[in-house]
């Protein structure tokens, strides 16, 4: 049995019209035969043309078939670099509401400052050094580079607003409250440049059922 690579190759020499074409040949060459009443020197040097012309159509034939693999593999390549970007940002996304839905509740200032050392503030960090490791230049849209980079910098401005409130010795209910809101403010803002990535990256998640 052919395998996908070999068959991608002789599938333009398979086409209806490249069938007909070789009939064709083989019926002109039959008719000038009986037509002409060539002698074997000529039929031989027919013969020759012909092959002449049937290499150079394989040949024609194979190194298409390689560029248009070749360029499967870069569209291939591209897509698995946008999906892995997809999810870095999907999960900086996820993280800042999280946070959001934390900041809701409305905790006292050591309960959220607790929270964020357990769990959110590696997090966010792990985050940022993920979107920092993505080539801005390869997210292939103005649309997308723009959504990227206000998510990035969302989430450096949280981790720098949490990192201020963590030095503080003494904080009043009210500066927390400010906080929150600040914090609530990056929060959606990445919600909204999130929307905006998913729609201009066209990328379809995989079916999780």
């Amino acid at each position: 049995m052919l395998n996908d690579y070999l068959r991608s190759l002789l599938k333009p020499g398979l086409s209806i019209q490249n069938v007909i074409l070789v009939f064709s040949v083989l019926f002109t060459a039959g008719l000038a035969i009986r037509t002409y009443s060539l002698n074997s020197s000529e039929i031989a040097s027919w013969v020759q043309a012909f092959g002449s012309i049937a290499a150079i159509w394989g040949a024609f034939a194979i190194s298409n078939g390689q560029v248009r693999k070749a360029e499967q593999e870069r569209k291939k390549e591209a897509e698995q670099r946008l999906a892995a970007c997809y999810a870095v940002i999907q999960s900086a996304a996820d993280h800042s509401h999280a946070l959001s839905e934390m900041i809701k509740q409305n905790p006292p200032h050591p309960v959220f400052k607790y929270g964020w050392e357990s769990v959110l503030g590696e997090l966010f960090q792990v985050s940022l050094n993920s979107l920092k490791q993505i080539p801005a230049h390869e997210l292939g849209s103005y649309e997308l580079v723009v959504a990227y980079q206000g998510i990035t910098g969302s989430v450096a401005k949280i981790i720098s607003l949490v990192s201020d409130f963590k030095t503080r010795d003494a904080f009043l209910d009210s500066e927390a409250g400010h906080l929150y809101g600040e914090l609530q403010g990056q929060c959606g803002l990445i919600g909204f440049r999130w929307t905006k990535f998913k729609e201009a990256s066209g990328f379809k998640e995989p079916c999780t059922t």
